[in-house]
């Protein structure tokens, strides 16, 4: 498995993107401005 990071996960784009990466069997973490952490999808 392959993973990704998407900066800016909760923006318009990302929105998109991440749903897209998780289908196609990537391991996603999202980095926003609101965290301090990276989320694990």
């Amino acid at each position: 498995m392959q993973k990704v990071v998407v900066i800016g996960g909760s923006g318009h784009i990302g929105t998109f993107l991440i749903p897209a990466l998780v289908g196609a069997g990537f391991s996603v973490a999202k980095l926003g401005a609101s965290s301090n952490k990276p989320t694990l999808l």
